[in-house]
């Protein structure tokens, strides 16, 4: 009951809790969705859903089903005494007006991270999110050479966004690899090389490291 919000003044929040109980309102502003792809649900953890939210955020969280854990790992080189942050969503919006509606709705909070005040770093942040639905798009319809680049332009925008003061992105580095080597190996690829595949599995290391 110490989780967010502590007063219920929204009238539908109000009508939420009276219908399915004060835990409900915990749960809807607090609840992780445990696995993104497809998703399976959502749950409300001790420690994981007492970390705030932020855009562009310091620490990313996964969770494994089988021992019903959820994992927060550093994104970035966190200093003693700097809080943690995660992100709430999945969804990210062209401006920071847009950004600030979606957030405000769905968790009742005001974001104030580095993308939120900086509109070239919100826009940056919205371009990363279409291209790594994109580079999916693109392998499903058999123009894997195509999504190669665009996950090229992916890290290279990544890179932008580090350079600006944001995060490692660890995460999505991780998974925008991984996917450029199986575009990179693909049967169905016409211009296949182990070159590339080899470079995106070493890459793929040295950011793990």
């Amino acid at each position: 009951t110490s989780l967010h919000p502590q007063v219920i003044d929204d009238p539908s929040d109000l009508f939420f809790s009276k219908r399915f109980g004060p835990g409900a309102i915990h749960f809807k502003y607090n609840c992780m969705v445990l696995n993104e792809d497809p998703p399976k649900g959502g749950a409300v953890f001790i420690t994981a859903s007492r970390l705030n939210h932020a855009c562009l955020p310091n620490c990313s969280r996964y969770y494994i089903a089988d021992q019903k854990l959820c994992i927060i790992s550093a994104d970035a080189d966190i200093a003693a005494g700097e809080e943690m942050t995660i992100s709430y969503s999945n969804e990210f919006f062209e401006t920071a007006e847009e950004q600030a509606e979606h957030l405000l709705a769905g968790w009742g909070i005001s974001c104030t991270c580095l993308a939120c005040s900086d509109t070239s770093l919100c826009k940056k942040l919205f371009e990363v999110n279409k291209m790594d639905k994109e580079i999916y798009e693109l392998s499903q319809s058999d123009r894997e050479p195509e999504a190669y680049l665009v996950g090229e332009n992916l890290i290279n925008t990544l890179n932008e966004i580090k350079r600006a003061g944001g995060p490692n992105c660890s995460m999505m580095r991780s998974r925008t690899y991984n996917d450029m080597f199986n575009v990179a190996v693909s049967r169905t690829n016409p211009t296949s090389t182990l070159n590339e595949a080899r470079r995106s599995m070493v890459r793929n290391l040295e950011n793990k490291e």
